[in-house]
């Protein structure tokens, strides 16, 4: 997730989540990272992640939550596991990239 934040008067919690939602709705992947934002300017916070082979096919959903102090922003993207003609696993978004 990239970030930018304008001004900062002090010191505050920063918390990123990351979850992916399986196409049954149970979450997948779940991550919660905790830290301390001292800094205004531009940031990025990732976690590599890559889905196991046996992951159902279907539509996901991977949602980021950023928290900084109160305030909180939410961003989803969804995207699919397909199946290839020779049979191997292939990973597409929903429009298609």
């Amino acid at each position: 997730m990239y970030y930018t934040v304008q001004s900062l008067p002090r010191s505050t919690t920063r918390t990123t989540e990351y979850i992916i939602i399986a196409p049954d709705a149970r979450v997948f992947y779940r991550v919660v990272f905790k830290d301390t934002q001292t800094l205004a300017g531009q940031f990025v916070r990732f976690d590599a992640y890559r889905l196991p082979r046996s992951a159902a096919f279907g539509v996901y959903e991977f949602k980021a939550i950023l928290t900084l102090g109160r305030e909180s922003r939410i961003e989803r993207w969804r995207f699919v596991v397909v199946r290839n003609p020779t049979g191997t696993a292939l990973l597409r978004d929903e429009i298609g990239h």
